[in-house]
């Protein structure tokens, strides 16, 4: 139990990133009729995680439903952890 909502957490921030620059791109102008249809699928994608695993969990899908959060927390968190490397390393990167 303890173990999805963290996960899920991880996801939904991840969402978030994600929903922020869809709206800085609407915003600018930069999200246009060129590009909808992969921005689309992309919130889609993020919708049927953060809500398929809700869903499987209230089923009794406990399992499935952590292999679903784990398609967007794994990627999202190895992103992290490679921006701390990047952040607190001390060679040089040019």
């Amino acid at each position: 139990m303890a173990l999805f909502k963290i996960i899920w957490s991880i996801d939904a921030l991840a969402s978030f990133v994600v929903f922020y620059f869809f709206f800085i791109g609407v915003r600018d102008r930069s999200v246009s009729s060129r590009n909808i249809s992969l921005w689309t699928v992309i919130l889609a994608a993020l919708g049927i995680i953060l809500l398929g695993s809700i869903w499987l969990r209230n089923h009794h899908y406990g399992t499935m439903a952590l292999g679903l959060l784990l398609v967007l927390a794994l990627p999202a968190l190895f992103y992290f952890i490679y921006l701390l490397i990047v952040m607190f390393s001390t060679g040089r990167w040019n």
